[in-house]
């Protein structure tokens, strides 16, 4: 809760920089409800709700385990939006595929940091050697290479932790006629895809598993800032896993081997709403 408060204050801090009321704000920080007395719609009123409309915070930690990124979304009016991400969740759907584990990032991060603070020491402590012929260009040679390195890490941190759940950081307007539009498509694409569905009485479809505008806005945030070192297939891919295991969560079983996961990420990828330019 500690954190929160600050979290709360520097919000305070930051509308009286860019010249927003600030009196008030700073006046409700010093009446903040104590742990007692904080409820869920009191949490929303008072650590939430006072998010500027134009901003989007994000928590995010990592268990004790290491094996899970928990990441939370706060959104002004909105509800806060929860996921527990593992990180080694593409080696659990392919055990083929390569793992980059928290371990192997922070050992990576450290022999980077290190091998940066060895070069610049050495430029400031052996300015001598410095000054030979092509002492310079190796020296800019090694900062580039790490550099490369580093860009490394952030790609591999992207790509196999946040993979599909990259939209949580999208910061693109909610348009709930969009969500409603993209909840339509992806409903009459699971419905001729998954096993389950396809078993279902009329009266049972009517009562199927409707998913929350959050997790609509991940498919929608994918396109928002397109990037070509992104694979979309993918990233799909890794999302609709995630809906699978939704609907298995509310009862509606169906097993992975079963499911044509190309196939409904190509169709996913024809879909108006989930294209770009109509956000």
């Amino acid at each position: 809760m500690e954190a929160s408060l600050r979290e709360r204050a520097y919000i305070g801090l930051e509308a009286q920089k860019t010249g927003q009321d600030s009196k008030a704000e700073l006046e409700t920080i010093s009446s903040l409800p104590s742990l007692e007395e904080l409820s869920l719609s009191n949490f929303q009123a008072n650590f939430v709700d006072i998010i500027p409309s134009h901003w989007t915070a994000i928590s995010m930690y990592v268990d004790e385990q290491c094996q899970h990124l928990h990441i939370i979304r706060y959104e002004a009016n909105r509800s806060p939006f929860v996921m527990r991400l593992p990180l080694n969740r593409q080696n659990l759907e392919d055990p083929d595929e390569d793992t980059f584990t928290f371990q192997d990032a922070q050992e990576e991060l450290r022999a980077i940091i290190d091998a940066s603070d060895a070069t610049v020491h050495a430029a400031r402590d052996d300015t001598e050697s410095m000054k030979q012929k092509g002492a310079k260009t190796k020296w800019w040679a090694e900062r580039e290479a790490l550099n490369d390195r580093l860009k490394d890490v952030l790609a591999n941190i992207e790509n196999m932790w946040f993979a599909g759940f990259r939209g949580i950081f999208s910061q693109h307007q909610h348009r709930p006629e969009l969500v409603a539009r993209l909840q339509q498509s992806l409903d009459n694409i699971l419905d001729k895809h998954l096993p389950s569905r396809q078993k279902m009485s009329a009266a049972k479809r009517a009562e199927k598993v409707v998913l929350v505008a959050h997790v609509l806005d991940l498919f929608i945030g994918l396109t928002c800032n397109p990037s070509s070192d992104v694979d979309v297939d993918e990233a799909l891919t890794d999302l609709l896993y995630y809906v699978v295991d939704i609907l298995q969560f509310n009862g509606e079983a169906n097993a992975y081997d079963e499911i044509d996961f190309d196939s409904v990420s190509l169709l996913m990828q024809d879909q108006a709403p989930y294209h770009a330019d109509t956000i």
